[in-house]
């Protein structure tokens, strides 16, 4: 089972899903009047926070081609995924089949299948780092009021499935840290913490199969011996069923021809005892 390569990019789609709830968000600069002048979007990364504290602590400058020193600006928001957990109270029955056409080919001869979406919870942490504490308010106000306390998203996480599902995400607690420097009077940097939960999915390999096109069922008769069927009659009859019409594709209109036939009857209507069609 293990050993066979397969990438769905269900965790990678619910976390660049996640971050591009935050990448448009913004801060006033007002004057003195309290009259707005500009604003500002705030820039957004994935990174771990020990990252973005020791840049912060340390003053760290990054050497540009032109050898310019530029140091890190606030505000800055960054986030990244902390853990992976298993959902147990969202198991569905393991059995249970998705099924999808190939609508690129739109081929009615194969069928991409998968077994039940497998419920895991992402969870993530989302770090907003500003110099004052006004700067951190307004990105806090933008944010809250949409996670009540969840904010639903709908993402295709298996683009071979052709399927979108809602994902919960849910804001689970929020905290603020504040760092000083030289006296307490001084505010060097504010950092807000929001916790998330993402309920969202993983999945086995996609696999593709034929399309059933016809069934064919023969009742027999009751009389079996050692899976051998016994007696001149042994085929009774067979139902044959079939889209009407047989070229029909998906997300087209058709119905469903069904044929009957009985040993016994001559012509088409007819078997023989082992439920072969007589014409």
């Amino acid at each position: 089972m293990f050993g066979n390569h397969f990438y769905n990019k269900s965790i990678r789609n619910t976390t660049i899903a996640f971050g591009s709830l935050f990448n448009k968000l913004k801060v006033s600069r007002t004057n003195s009047a309290g009259t707005e002048i500009k604003q500002i979007q705030v820039p957004l990364s994935y990174g771990n926070k020990a990252k973005f504290i020791r840049r912060l602590r340390e003053d760290y400058r990054l050497s540009t081609p032109d050898k310019t020193e530029v140091s890190m600006t606030l505000p800055r928001i960054g986030f990244e995924l902390t853990s992976v957990e298993y959902d147990v109270s969202r198991k569905t029955n393991t059995l249970n089949r998705l099924l999808a056409h190939n609508s690129t080919t739109n081929s009615t001869s194969a069928l991409k299948s998968n077994y039940s979406a497998v419920p895991y919870n992402l969870n993530f942490g989302l770090y907003i780092m500003t110099e004052t504490v006004d700067d951190g308010l307004q990105i806090l106000e933008q944010i809250t009021p949409y996670f009540t306390p969840e904010f639903t998203v709908t993402l295709n996480l298996v683009t071979d499935l052709y399927q979108k599902i809602d994902v919960p995400i849910i804001l689970n607690s929020s905290s603020v840290e504040s760092e000083y420097e030289g006296d307490f009077d001084n505010i060097r940097s504010v950092m807000w913490n929001l916790e998330f939960t993402a309920k969202s999915y993983m999945y086995s390999p996609v696999k593709t199969g034929d399309v059933i096109k016809k069934t064919i069922t023969v009742l027999y008769d009751a009389t079996v011996d050692d899976k051998v069927f016994s007696g001149e009659t042994g085929a009774m009859s067979r139902i044959d069923i079939e889209p009407n019409p047989i070229g029909a594709t998906y997300g087209s209109d058709y119905d469903y021809t069904e044929t009957l036939r009985v040993y016994g009857f001559t012509g088409a209507d007819g078997i023989d005892t082992a439920g072969n069609t007589l014409a």
